[in-house]
């Protein structure tokens, strides 16, 4: 399935420079490691999004 449904072009392109190309990859990705690559990439160059999504561990 592809990411391009439901989400933002930022945020496709946020996920797919952090390595996610698919919804099934995303399902399968460590949540606080996605974080912290998202973060990264974010910060490296331009940011791509104003806002990062969250990771709240229990």
């Amino acid at each position: 399935m592809n990411l391009k449904k439901g989400i933002g072009s930022e945020y496709v392109e946020l996920l797919e420079k952090s390595g996610v190309d698919t919804v099934k990859e995303l399902q399968n990705r460590n949540p606080e490691n996605l974080c912290f690559k998202m973060k990264f990439v974010n910060s490296s160059g331009h940011a791509l999004v104003r806002s990062l999504p969250g990771f709240k561990s229990d």
